[in-house]
């Protein structure tokens, strides 16, 4: 089965906004999985060859190193 990485990236940033205590990070966190949910492309595409993904707009540092986890490992453990 093929799963759709942007839509596991999404749901794992949404639940990381959920744990947050600051509300600065919770928008973040929100405001990242909807760039990641709202790409044309899979983040696949997107990284280059250590992981990192393309500047995207809504997507900072925090939220780069959930997706780079996921691409390198399947999983987050930052999530």
């Amino acid at each position: 089965m093929v799963e759709d990485i942007n839509a596991v990236v999404g749901g794992l940033l949404r639940d990381l906004a959920l744990a947050q205590t600051s509300q600065q990070k919770m928008f973040g966190y929100k405001r990242a999985a909807r760039a990641v949910l709202s790409l044309e492309k899979p983040l696949t595409e997107l990284a280059d060859s250590n992981g990192a993904i393309q500047k995207t707009p809504g997507i900072g540092p925090a939220s780069s190193r959930v997706i780079r986890e996921v691409l390198e490992t399947s999983i987050s453990p930052t999530v």
